[in-house]
């Protein structure tokens, strides 16, 4: 039975925004509450519209598709959310995805007049093409096209007069961004010099605009609009025009990708005059930075005023600001923090590269969920279903020392300055500090394995401000990425181990000494003795990324591990799954289970198999994925995955099996999995 979330609220979710329009089919609710293979639903009517990977592809803007006014927001050159309506608070509520058809090409919208055309950009020229709403169809309304320059990217048009247009866009300053030397992927790769300065180029996005009408064989190209040529540092992720016809303004609102919001005001009602940036503002004045990466704006009208409301995307979710009537002395539009827009019949999303651990967070005696994700944030994910079915509410932000948690990894991350928002959060569920709450064990892209204690009587959850773990008297800072498994080895009263990569790529034990401290442990082994580690030919970033669960999973009461990999990693070494054992398009992120062949005292593992769903191998993305091993009710571990595009996949335990491939001493076979 689905139930109307009373919360709907501040919550979050997911990463690349077409992944919604698939809907599940319905399957026996006492046996299997979703489809086998397939994304979960929400059990809630209306939730947060999360996305799939954005991290490319900007919002196309808003626009009436159905005749419901100038809100259906166009998401794809091919996909777009029909509008259904405001919430009391003025929130847009939309529709499952729909299609419509447009040229090949970059798109860039053009409303007004009753009517909705688009300037599409292909091949170094722009043709005009004209909506269709009988047929939901963009097509040329010109054969002649204009030729322009290569390279634009995050176009926005609008209309100027005697049947002229203006195309606003970026490029970059040519500049390289990457270090010069070894390959990312190289051990003598060094982003830094000795001073912690990036050893590459910080780029800049430059903006630049086209005047031009079809009867005229060339454009008027303004390149750079401003001489500094510093308007987006490091890349521009979107540009939309804004109107302010209360206040008699109009100008660009430009998403860097760090999220900052930049409002250039055009200065002219009928022309293009652009103001140098000011930028935009939350009620404090000071400019307002988003909650996630990659941001990328679209205007919305409010339907009293007239005024842009603004919907952005980011790898997480689209989200909603309210334009609070008011400008800042410097000329910003100051706007109300975000909300999550909503969907009908949502799907649980979480952001791109979730990482899933699972257990009773709220002491309903109900399996929630909780998720890291790469922009950083953690989510509580409510178990609101039954002890035989789960079912989640929309996922909500957990907050630690009275503050929304947001791990980024600064100037310095690994992959350099490019990625300082980035977080990339893994968190393990666990009884740490041994108080009957779950507390939270994670690593990031900081590599630093840390702890937040579950703060008592909290509901929803709450925790303490994060603690480094220390060993030996120092940070436990590892390589980055790595979910750490954890387990008291099936001692009750034993202290908890984590098993997480250690400095070299091999997967090592550290024993909890105290809520803050740890003790570093043996490196675990296969059965011939070799250690067990998590790369072959692939350093730097490459290493890490190892999501880990310590798990009895084949029912002997012994801890198993399972492995969620990236496609660069080579578990249990060289000659591992999956870089150095597929090829093609086989090559990709793996499940892998570890049977622990001796006890939980003396731990030693098996070569590593494959999962496979309905006898063909889960084959998960590129950057990672995260299996895990839960009960849903059914009385038996069955297996979900979180996938790279933000998505939870569940795959019922009966059709599961492994498969042994790359070890010297067996050839590919199928075994099946027992289910108790």
């Amino acid at each position: 039975m689905r139930k109307q979330d009373k919360r709907v609220p501040f919550l979050a979710a997911c990463a690349f925004l077409v992944a919604l329009v698939s809907r599940s089919p319905v399957a026996d609710a006492q046996t299997q509450p979703w489809a086998a293979g397939e994304k979960l639903r929400l059990a809630v009517d209306v939730g947060p519209l999360g996305v799939t990977r954005h991290s490319q592809v900007p919002l196309l803007g808003t626009a009436d598709i159905l005749g419901n006014g100038p809100y259906d927001l166009l998401v794809s050159n091919r996909t777009f959310l029909p509008f259904e309506h405001f919430t009391a608070g003025g929130v847009p509520v939309y529709g499952q995805p729909r299609e419509f058809q447009a040229p090949p090409g970059s798109l860039a919208l053009i409303t007004g007049d009753e009517k909705l055309s688009a300037v599409v950009y292909r091949d170094n020229k722009v043709r005009m093409a004209q909506f269709d709403r009988s047929n939901l169809r963009f097509e040329f309304s010109d054969p002649r096209s204009v030729e322009v320059p290569g390279g634009l990217k995050t176009l926005t048009a609008t209309s100027l007069t005697n049947n002229r247009i203006a195309v606003l866009f970026t490029k970059g300053d040519g500049k390289a961004h990457g270090v010069p030397g070894a390959h990312s992927h190289s051990a003598e790769y060094r982003p830094f010099n000795g001073s912690g300065i990036w050893r590459g180029k910080l780029s800049y996005a430059v903006l630049g605009a086209l005047k031009l009408g079809m009867d005229t064989p060339a454009a008027e190209v303004s390149f750079p609009i401003f001489p500094s040529q510093r308007d987006f540092l490091i890349r521009c992720t979107g540009l939309s025009q804004v109107e302010f016809p209360a206040h008699e303004q109009r100008g660009v609102m430009g998403a860097a990708s760090q999220g900052m919001f930049y409002y250039f005001r055009n200065s002219t009602q009928n022309g293009l005059e652009l103001e140098p940036a000011v930028l935009m503002c939350g009620a404090d004045s000071n400019g307002m930075r988003h909650p996630g990466i990659y941001p990328s704006p679209a205007a919305i009208p409010d339907p009293t005023t007239g005024d842009s409301d603004l919907l952005v995307a980011d790898t997480s979710a689209v989200w909603f600001y309210n334009f609070s009537g008011r400008f800042s002395s410097r000329g910003g539009p100051i706007y109300d923090p975000p909300v999550p827009v909503l969907i009908k019949d949502p799907a649980l999303m979480i952001g791109a590269l979730p990482v899933l651990t699972s257990g009773d967070l709220d002491g309903d005696r109900l399996t929630d969920l909780l998720s890291g994700n790469d922009a950083g944030h953690f989510f509580f994910i409510r178990n609101i279903g039954t002890a035989e079915q789960a079912e989640f509410a929309a996922p909500q932000r957990i907050n630690a020392g009275g503050k929304v948690v947001k791990v980024d990894a600064g100037y310095t991350g690994i992959q350099g300055p490019s990625e300082s928002r980035w977080g990339y959060t893994c968190p393990t569920l666990v009884d740490w500090n041994h108080d009957g709450l779950l507390d939270i064990v994670y690593n990031s892209i900081q590599a630093d394995i840390s702890v937040m204690l579950h703060e008592p009587g909290s509901n929803p959850p709450a925790f303490a401000p994060p603690v480094v773990l220390k060993s030996d008297t120092m940070e436990l800072h590892l390589v980055w990425r790595t979910q750490p498994a954890i387990t008291n080895w099936g001692v009750a009263d034993g202290p908890q181990c984590i098993i997480v990569n250690d400095e070299q790529n091999q997967l090592r034990r550290y024993w909890q000494v105290d809520d803050y401290n740890v003790t570093p442990g043996e490196v675990l082994r296969l059965t011939t003795g070799e250690p067990i580690q998590a790369h072959g030919k692939r350093f730097a970033g490459q290493f890490g990324r190892t999501k880990l669960q310590a798990v009895d999973w084949d029912g002997d009461s012994v801890i198993d591990l399972l492995a969620g990999t990236g496609r660069a990693a080579s578990l249990p070494g060289p000659g591992g799954i999956p870089d150095d054992t597929f090829e093609g398009e086989r090559r990709q992120a793996s499940v892998l289970f570890l049977r622990n062949a001796g006890t939980n005292s003396e731990p030693v593992f098996e070569y590593p198999r494959v999962m496979t769903f309905n006898g063909d191998k889960l084959e998960m993305g590129t950057h990672s994925c995260s299996p895990l091993a839960v009960d849903l009710g059914r009385g038996q571990l069955d297996l979900l995955v979180g996938e790279e595009h933000g998505s939870v996949i569940y795959y019922p335990r009966e059709k599961l099996a492994t498969v042994s491939v790359g070890s010297a001493d067996a050839s590919p076979a199928v075994e099946s999995i027992p289910n108790d």
